[in-house]
């Protein structure tokens, strides 16, 4: 049982690492070129839906601090794993503008 949880622990973090916290932006070329950036957040809380809210609470406050409003963002992925005495979160969140 050790060995999947580390497993899964090791899975996450490769997982998460995959996607950076502050994604190069993307635009289109024309008169309105848009920017979308990706923005990931991760959290530990007691259930699954709390360690999910927490992680895209933490998105949500990076994309804020590239100056993006919720508004602008959707959610890409939600996603958690059973950790010891809790639940990691991670999410992933769109945002263009």
């Amino acid at each position: 049982m050790k060995k999947l949880l580390l497993s899964a622990a090791v899975l996450a973090a490769i997982t998460c690492a995959a996607v950076p916290a502050t994604a190069a932006p993307v635009t289109q070329q024309g008169a309105s070129a848009l920017e979308t950036r990706l923005f990931d957040g991760r959290q530990i809380g007691n259930t699954p839906s709390q360690a999910i809210q927490g992680a895209l609470d933490a998105a949500y406050n990076r994309a804020s601090w590239a100056g993006f409003s919720r508004s602008q963002c959707s959610v890409v992925r939600t996603s958690y794993l059973p950790t010891s005495g809790g639940y990691d979160g991670s999410a992933v969140i769109s945002c263009t503008r």
